[in-house]
Formats: C-alpha cells, structure tokens, sequence
C-alpha cells in the first residue's frame, strides 16, 4: 500500500503546475508502463522525460514501477555526460564518466537486487552512442570499415559464450552447455523474414533451460524461450526487444547477448547497437523489466 501511495504522491508532483511535465503526464506515464511493444515505448519515454529537470527525475528514481524508475536513473545518467574535445579531429563527442556509471550500476543493482554482469557495464561505459544521423558525410554508403568502427564506438562487443554450440545428431539439433544439452525445434533456428542464421546462447537451471534465439543481424526483436531439458518443450517464451538494424547495411553486428539466472528471474544482457536489459519470471516468462537505450 505504502508503495501505491508513494506512485500517487510523484505522479502528482510531476503534474504541477510549476513541472514541466505536460498535462497529459499521468496517462503518459501509464503509457511507458505499459506498452507492449519497443516503439510505443519510444515515444511514451520522449513524452514522459522530455524537459524533466535532475529534481523531477529524481523523484521518477523512486517511481514504484522499476522501467519507470531505470529509466530515470538512465536520464540522469545522460544529463551527466561530460563533452570533451577529440584529439584526432577537434570535434567535440559526450562520454559517461566512471563515477556517474558506477552509480548507475550501483543504483540498478540495489533497485532490481542483482549483481550486473561486467561485460554489460563495460559495454555502457565505453559507449558514446552515436546517432546514424551524427555519421560524418565521409562515411555515407557505409562500407565496412566505417561501420565497424561506429559499432566499436557505439560500444557493441561480441559475446562467444564458452562451451557452447549447437550440434546436429540423428538429424535433430541441440544446444550443447558444457557436457549438456537440449533439444531446439527447427523453427527457432530460421529467421524466416531474412533468411540468415539464428545463433542459440542458453543456461541450465535445475530442469530447465533459457534460451535466446539471436538473429546474425540482430534484426529487431528476437525470442527468449524455456525449454524442458529433458525434452526439448517449450514451457514459456517471450520477446526480447531489439531495436537496431544494422542488419540493413549487410554487415553482421557485433554484440552481447547474455542470459543471466537470479533465483525465480532471468536477466537478458544486450549490446547492439543499443544497450539494453530485460528480465522476465523464470515461472512463466512475465517481462518484469524493459530497459533500452532505443527504447
């Protein structure tokens, strides 16, 4: 009860007169809650935060809603980038400094009572996230070199997990962990839009496994599943959102994509264009937080 009471108190405070929050601001706020796809929770996110100042989205960091709160933590953490002149060409850039990152980790890690994985937060502190439409006009046509290193600034990392691969045996294919594995249905495996490969990174956990079924392009979306292991059924599955499209230059993209146990939640890590983190219900894969650079 105390927590509803707490979310009424900021709702109201945001809708002030002296806030500069528009007055459509509590429907908007419901809005980010619950949108139900990336884009609808881009342009709530641009309503919702557009022109909050460090007080008010201080307040939002108290929000009972944890996307709501994330994101505010992450507009925060914006607002602090310090701009700094590159040496190369004189053209002024914004970086995250480490003590504004570190209490960005620290804040998520005490909000969603988890240890976050390193190579996220590296991924987020070497991160400039430069806009496509900031590309100097040196690299339009976007040929490889150039895109490789705006994937290297924008701070994408490729994760091979270790001890993993998918194998064919009898005509069926598993996922291997280690000296386990799990039957994967085909029709994960083809991205049938695109064509290209589909890559499996999964986990075990008691008797059952997670699964990210990650397109070579990282094409938008793709699925989180719960399978048997004994199996192979799907128990659950759900959509992780993606936003990039790098995919549409021809290039495959570097990325993280790490799907993380912590008790009754799975954490998905993702670097792609973007940075993102996802956690849904290991019971029955309830996305319980979406949090998106993009989105």
């Amino acid at each position: 009860m105390k927590s509803y009471i707490r979310c009424f108190l900021i709702i109201l405070s945001l809708s002030s007169p002296e806030s500069n929050l528009h007055a459509q601001g509590q429907k908007t706020l419901q809005d980010f809650i619950s949108a139900e796809k990336a884009s609808d929770r881009w342009y709530a996110r641009e309503e919702l935060f557009k022109g909050l100042d460090f007080v008010q989205l201080r307040k939002l960091k108290q929000h009972c809603s944890d996307n709501v709160a994330v994101e505010a933590a992450y507009q925060i953490l914006l607002k602090s980038k310090k701009e700094i002149s590159s040496m190369e060409d004189g053209k002024t850039i914004s970086l995250f400094r480490d003590k504004d990152i570190s209490r960005f980790i620290g804040f998520l890690e005490g909000r969603l009572k988890t240890n976050i994985l390193s190579e996220w937060e590296d991924a987020l502190s070497q991160s400039e996230f430069i806009e496509y439409d900031e590309i100097d006009a040196s690299m339009t046509g976007y040929n490889q070199d150039s895109m490789m290193t705006l994937f290297k600034k924008r701070g994408m990392h490729i994760r091979n997990l270790k001890g993993q691969a998918l194998v064919q045996i009898n005509n069926k294919t598993f996922l291997a962990i280690g000296k386990q594995r799990v039957s994967i249905k085909k029709e994960f495996l083809q991205n049938k839009m695109f064509g290209d490969t589909i890559n499996a990174y999964g986990v075990m956990h008691a008797d059952k496994c997670i699964v990210l079924f990650v397109s070579d392009f990282f094409l938008g979306n793709y699925i989180i599943a719960c399978l048997d292991r004994k199996s192979g059924e799907v128990q659950w599955k759900n959509t992780v959102w993606v936003t990039s499209s790098g995919g549409s230059s021809g290039i495959p993209m570097p990325a993280l994509a790490v799907p993380v146990i912590d008790g009754s939640r799975v954490f998905v890590y993702g670097s792609a264009g973007e940075i993102y983190l996802e956690c849904f219900s290991m019971k029955d894969g309830t996305p319980l937080l979406r949090f998106g650079t993009t989105y």
